[in-house]
């Protein structure tokens, strides 16, 4: 016949082996969270890693676009001096022209009645 001490110290044997393979399950369970959440973070990371880069080059995309517009404006704007310089240049030419020729004062006069003609046919 097995003694009581034998029996107890089955019994506390078999409850340490099963709270040994709980404990094992448990940490088997806990590794397997920690990978996840160890993944999840390297994901996070290069995903705001991607964001910031994002960011950056938009910023710097933006900036780059508009000095480029304003350089563009500086251009047009000089464009526009330049022409109106030349409109006025050409303005005094005529004046000077019509005041010498009398035929084309006349032309002058003709035309100046004329409704607004748009001659883009020409170019």
């Amino acid at each position: 016949m097995l003694t009581p001490f034998f029996l107890l110290t089955k019994y506390i044997f078999q409850t340490a082996e099963r709270l040994a393979k709980n404990a094992e399950a448990s940490s088997v369970a806990k590794d397997a969270q920690i990978k996840r959440a160890t993944e999840a973070v390297a994901r996070m990371k290069a995903q705001l890693a991607e964001l910031k880069s994002n960011e950056n080059t938009s910023g710097t995309d933006d900036r780059a676009r508009a000095e480029a517009a304003e350089a563009r404006v500086r251009v047009l704007e000089k464009q526009r001096a330049e022409l109106v310089a030349a409109f006025k240049k050409q303005m005094k030419l005529v004046d000077v022209s019509v005041s010498t020729c009398p035929c084309l004062r006349l032309l002058s006069e003709l035309y100046a009645k004329l409704p607004n003609v748009h001659l883009e046919w020409i170019y």
